[in-house]
C-alpha cells in the first residue's frame, strides 16, 4: 500500500512540475508545430526521431494577433489536431527504424 500511495504521489507531482516547468523538448515539438516544420533527425546509423510539425492552422506565416486567435481556438478544440494518427491526435513526436537499403537511398539524395 506504501509503494501505491508512493507512486501516486509521485505521479501527481511530477504533473505538477511539468505544468511549471515544460521540459525542453516539448517546447521544441510546440515550435516545430506553430512553425510548421518537421523534422527528422538521427542519433544512430539506423535509428532517430520524426518530428511531425503539422501546424493546426493551415499556415504559419501570419501576424501576432492571427497566431494568439488561432491559440485560442485550439485550446477550446475547435482546431485541428496536431497529431499524424487519428488513434492519438496529440501524439508528434516518434521514434523511427531505417532500414538499411532505405537509408542508403536516403543518403544518395542527401
Amino acid at each position: 500500500m506504501v509503494m501505491y500511495a508512493i507512486g501516486i504521489a509521485q505521479y501527481i507531482l511530477r504533473y505538477l512540475i511539468k505544468i511549471w516547468f515544460p521540459l525542453p523538448h516539448e517546447e521544441f515539438t510546440d515550435l516545430c508545430a506553430i512553425s510548421n516544420i518537421s523534422v527528422l533527425m538521427f542519433d544512430n546509423e539506423f535509428k532517430g526521431y520524426y518530428i511531425h510539425g503539422r501546424s493546426p492552422y493551415g499556415q504559419s506565416e501570419v501576424s501576432s494577433s492571427d497566431l494568439i486567435k488561432s491559440l485560442e481556438y485550439e485550446m477550446t478544440g475547435q482546431a485541428q489536431t496536431r497529431g499524424l494518427t487519428m488513434e492519438d491526435p496529440n501524439l508528434q513526436t516518434f521514434e523511427i527504424f531505417m532500414p538499411k537499403d532505405m537509408l542508403g537511398m536516403y543518403k544518395d539524395l542527401y
